[in-house]
């Protein structure tokens, strides 16, 4: 592979600035196709930030960029606080020597602590962060009667608009209302299109001819530019960009749940109501459970005027697809409060806890590939009809069996109590498992699973049963099972 294959966003920004003449890779709009592409970049910001509820404000701007969009917006007054999780983005800004005209932070928007802005900015297509985290968290970082303001861009073609990434518009609607929010102004600035891409693409491949293709440097970088606007242009069958403007004000007082994703601190809660509802205490398996495999856990959380009301969790577990390793989340632990049970629709505390985590940890380029579970008749139901599971299968559950009853002539059962012995013909036959099964779906059976989930597990004795033909020394299965008080054992795992 070519050592020069891999550049900085600093690098692209440069080498596009220089060959088009604008500040970063933005395009925005032109007007007068007779315009440079900075007077229509400069002109998109204006038409843009003019629409702000009104200037002074202090602003918290979601995405950093490269961050000539947050000093545009000190120039109307605005006090800016740029956020991204994106440590590229913020070692970029900081290197070009702008960092100090505005306030610059590495954070995610769902960690941002408690504050009081006035407006809220967020680039919709470039910071992908869930409905009722958006509003749901705002209003612990937004002042009364404060704005969130959401930029989407369109693509359109001769029959109107073909992309959108606010494709949930009424989504997004639904659960400002229910957060406390009021929309006050909606725009389209389909008036304002003209086509922009095939220009960029032209200057670029003009500049690359006078560049030493040979040279691995500039000429790659255009080369890379050129690719990317190209697919842009051939994704959504057209070259023509616009923005829409939606502002949302917050007004009354939340209707609905407050859902977000876990924080520290949560965990007292968690357990009260686990608690309330399973009637257990899960304190001495929470950190077992959520923190040993995971950095911290991956759940989502429902509150109702500072009460914890719902969560949605899973555990982390790799899964071989024909043969390919994927991750994957088996849900657990999933529970509602009593007092916020029965509410079968998509804004209930269930579905929003649910939704939420699909939304924020599966699909391509997220923690999971899948999520699965072995949820009740009732629960399971309740998921189909919100349109949020489907049933693919169903397991066999075994009962209690004695195992000082079990006699065979041929087989020979026995527990093993030599783990270094177990844990080699544990390896053995999850290898054969795999190659017997690389044209189906398996969970992941390795070693530092079957350690985790059952010989470390600070509750329940588990044990590893070798089921072997007497006359030969290697074992042909394991079976782990649960032991109970009664000397009967539950099959957990084969």
């Amino acid at each position: 592979m070519n050592k020069c294959t891999i550049y900085t966003i600093r690098e692209y920004v440069k080498v596009f600035s220089r060959v088009c003449g604008v500040d970063d890779l933005h395009s925005g709009f032109l007007l007068d196709p007779n315009w440079s592409l900075a007077a229509s970049q400069d002109y998109a910001r204006k038409v843009l930030y003019e629409q702000l509820p009104s200037h002074n404000q202090k602003i918290l701007k979601v995405g950093v960029g490269f961050g000539p969009a947050s000093v545009e917006l000190t120039k109307y007054g605005h006090r800016v606080t740029a956020i991204s999780s994106n440590e590229e983005e913020i070692n970029y800004v900081k290197d070009i020597g702008i960092k100090d005209l505005f306030t610059l932070r590495h954070s995610s928007y769902e960690d941002e602590p408690k504050s009081e802005n006035d407006l809220i900015i967020y680039h919709e297509p470039w910071h992908k962060i869930p409905e009722y985290i958006l509003f749901g968290h705002g209003r612990d970082l937004l002042r009364k009667e404060g704005y969130i303001v959401i930029l989407d861009k369109v693509s359109l073609n001769s029959t109107g608009c073909t992309y959108s990434s606010i494709s949930k518009r009424k989504t997004y609607i639904n659960q400002a209302q229910r957060a406390g929010y009021d929309l006050v102004e909606e725009k389209d600035y389909t008036s304002l299109v003209a086509s922009y891409t095939h220009r960029i693409i032209e200057k670029l491949q003009q500049y690359r001819s006078k560049v030493n293709y040979e040279e691995c440097n500039e000429s790659q970088i255009i080369a890379s530019l050129i690719d990317m606007y190209s697919l842009h242009k051939g994704l959504f069958n057209n070259d023509e960009i616009a923005y829409r403007f939606l502002c949302f004000k917050r007004s009354g007082v939340r209707s609905g749940a407050y859902i977000r994703p876990y924080r520290d601190g949560d965990k007292e809660k968690i357990n009260e109501l686990f608690q309330n509802v399973f009637q257990q205490d899960q304190n001495h398996i929470w950190d077992w459970k959520f923190c040993v495999r995971n950095s911290k856990p991956y759940a989502i959380l429902a509150f109702r005027e500072g009460k914890l009301i719902a969560q949605y969790t899973g555990l982390q577990r790799d899964f071989y697809i024909k043969g390919k390793k994927v991750s994957s989340v088996q849900v657990c632990d999933i529970m509602v409060d009593k007092g916020a049970r029965g509410q079968r629709k998509l804004d209930g505390a269930f579905a929003g806890t649910a939704k939420t985590f699909i939304e924020m940890y599966m699909g391509k380029n997220k923690a999971f590939e899948f999520s699965y579970g072995f949820p009740s008749r009732r629960h399971l139901k309740l998921g189909i009809i919100l349109g949020l599971y489907d049933e693919v299968c169903s397991f066999w559950s075994f009962g209690k069996t004695d195992l000082r009853s079990y006699k065979s002539f041929a087989w020979h059962i026995k527990p093993c109590t030599d783990w270094p012995l177990t844990k080699r013909w544990l390896s053995h036959l999850w290898k054969k498992m795999r190659d017997d099964f690389k044209h189906d779906a398996l969970g992941s059976r390795d070693i530092d699973y079957m350690k985790w989930r059952y010989k470390d597990h600070p509750v329940y004795n588990y044990l590893f049963l070798i089921l072997k033909i007497r006359t030969l020394p290697t074992p042909k299965a394991i079976a782990i099972v649960r032991r109970s008080e009664e000397h009967t054992s539950e099959l957990q795992s084969h």
